[in-house]
């Protein structure tokens, strides 16, 4: 939210490929001209204290890192996420006066995670309702286990086209190499406990899809960091292709309406996929109730079923295949309404030459002060995931902009956010946070994200 719009910056291209820009030409440093990462969790008490808190020795098991999270009160509705990316290269320029062409290859590390309320409490308490010993009549719903995961290196080409004074539409291409992938998202199924203690599982449909992790036989298979760098590059098999759009329109010459829909993205994964999927249904009659010990969930279960492959097919209808797989990505779309206070800056004019200076004869930059809001959505899978963003925008001269944030999302209702863009002698350099009401005590944040960045502009 504080890059989307961000007047100047070319990394504005990347959330906007319709936006306008003001310079003729640029180079980002590589791998410094956009380095992000934001992670977090929709409820405000997953925080690393919380969740990670140890005991006298300094040690926290697996167990108790989930009991941790258990004990936080999630359903349904919270869900995780975290991304990360950086860009290796990103250029552009200016053939003519109306068109702007940018291009440039970048990483990406996106996770997400839906909260399986029931499968949780069947973790922890099997066939008991939770906290207590009286035996659970209503089935356990399967339908919000959702995990995914990707790494991948996308190379990107983009043009921003000013069709007449007051629109501007941009499109970007998109090529895409999958180094890493797993997918489980599209799952359903029930349990519940039958008369004579009998283990039902119906309704199934199950699905866990990776590349680039583990083999048919549960293995490891990559060759290390340079098999996973190798697969940003296209030199795994695993290719896709990607869309973004995006537009800018002046109303008149104070408002200005921005949309983008990006990641318009399909990836066909075909290195080293493994697929486990269980579409029948299936009954375990040992005759006795499911009951975890406290502390000891992972030994009860892997007694249950003894999780081996071998063990686990006589009793479970695991299908296992290494076959290719299809995906796509979380489709995105940012929107956004501005009202523009121009004021004079040194050797400018703004009542002669507004907004044509800013947006078409790229002469003396006309300095300003914006104020707008922004929404952005992303279809996930289970959950809509939302932000509506006021913000002001202000230009102090031709040496630095800031933009101040309040975005109300799923992860905070006090989310405070700060980019400062900082210009000299050709150079940039921008900084942005979010959520500066927790920045000073992160341990105890639910969310936070980070992003920086280098270029030269002409």
């Amino acid at each position: 939210q504080i890059l989307y719009g961000f007047n100047g910056l070319p990394q504005s291209l990347m959330l906007n490929p319709g936006a306008e820009v003001n310079f003729n030409r640029h180079f980002g440093i590589p791998l410094l001209s956009n380095v992000y990462m934001a992670i977090g969790a929709t409820s405000p008490d997953i925080t690393y204290n919380n969740v990670f808190a140890q005991d006298d020795s300094g040690e926290i098991l697996e167990t108790e890192i989930l009991r941790n999270i258990y004990n936080q009160g999630l359903d349904n509705s919270d869900f995780f996420r975290v991304n990360q990316q950086i860009e290796l290269i990103n250029l552009g320029f200016r053939p003519r006066k109306d068109i702007y062409l940018s291009f440039g290859w970048y990483e990406v590390i996106d996770g997400y995670a839906s909260y399986p309320q029931e499968p949780a409490d069947m973790f922890f308490y099997g066939d008991y309702e939770a906290g207590g010993d009286q035996i659970r009549k209503a089935p356990r719903n399967f339908n919000n286990l959702a995990v995914t995961g990707e790494f991948i290196g996308v190379l990107h080409a983009g043009i921003s086209y000013k069709i007449t004074p007051d629109f501007n539409l941009g499109v970007r291409l998109k090529m895409l190499s999958g180094s890493i992938n797993i997918n489980s998202a599209d799952n359903r199924g029930a349990y519940r406990l039958d008369e004579g203690n009998l283990h039902r599982f119906y309704n199934m449909g199950l699905t866990g899809s990776s590349s680039g992790l583990i083999d048919v036989n549960g293995n490891p298979v990559s060759d290390g960091n340079a098999d996973r760098i190798k697969g940003l590059f296209f030199m795994n098999g695993n290719f896709g292709v990607g869309l973004d759009l995006g537009m800018t329109y002046h109303y008149n010459k104070r408002i200005t309406i921005t949309a983008s829909v990006l990641d318009l993205d399909y990836i066909s994964y075909n290195y080293k996929t493994t697929q486990y999927r269980v579409r029948k249904d299936f009954d375990l009659d040992d005759g006795i109730p499911f009951k975890p010990t406290e502390g000891e969930e992972y030994t009860y279960w892997e007694n249950i079923l003894d999780l081996s492959d071998i063990e686990l097919s006589t009793v479970v209808p695991i299908e296992v295949n290494d076959n290719g797989y299809n995906t796509s990505r979380t489709p995105k779309i940012f929107t956004s309404a501005a009202y523009s206070f121009p004021h004079k800056g040194k050797d400018n004019d703004w009542k002669s030459i507004y907004p044509e200076a800013r947006y078409v004869t790229y002469s003396p930059l006309i300095y300003s002060t914006d104020v707008g809001v922004q929404t952005y959505t992303a279809f996930r899978k289970n959950n809509l995931v939302w932000a509506a963003t006021l913000f002001v925008e202000h230009d102090f001269n031709k040496y630095l902009t800031s933009k101040l944030t309040y975005t109300y999302d799923q992860f905070s209702q006090t989310n405070f956010g700060l980019g400062l863009s900082g210009h000299f002698k050709g150079f940039n350099l921008f900084l942005a946070a979010d959520n500066l009401v927790d920045l000073f005590r992160i341990k105890d944040s639910n969310y936070q994200s980070f992003q920086l960045g280098m270029n030269f502009m002409f």
